[in-house]
């Protein structure tokens, strides 16, 4: 089954919309950078509480960075002002290069063990080219 990054190392990445039936990658590809790229992050107690609800095998290649200037590019196309998200430990720093700020520190909750996140949010300007300002 297609995966909605496919990437053909080291690079570079065709993204599409989601399909309906995407659902058992998406799933693997959270659950992998969950034990691959936050266990740098979180301790192995909260890894198991977390797990059962991005890919780990590939971090630092750019994966993200081709995703992030797609929602970029889909934001812009939508005149969407603001774009936030409940951003682990691990990828916090990926988010803030890519110019989003810490509004708020969380600290959910999942089967008793405490997950430690940062809501981000960063401010978009409407009608900017949705190039301009990448890392």
């Amino acid at each position: 089954m297609p995966t909605p990054v496919e990437p053909t190392p080291p690079g570079p990445w065709h993204v599409r919309r989601f399909q309906r039936g995407d659902e058992p990658a998406l799933f693997a590809v959270h659950r992998s950078a969950i034990e691959r790229v936050a266990s740098r992050d979180y301790t192995p107690e909260q890894i198991r509480a977390w797990l059962p609800d991005v890919s780990g095998h590939h971090p630092g290649r750019g994966v993200g960075a081709v995703l992030m200037r797609r929602i970029h590019e889909e934001a812009a196309l939508r005149g969407i002002a603001e774009l936030h998200a409940h951003v682990s430990l691990s990828a916090e720093r990926f988010f803030r290069r890519w110019g989003f700020e810490v509004v708020e520190r969380c600290l959910p909750v999942r089967r008793g063990i405490a997950l430690p996140n940062a809501l981000m949010r960063k401010r978009l300007s409407v009608g900017a080219d949705p190039r301009g300002g990448w890392p």
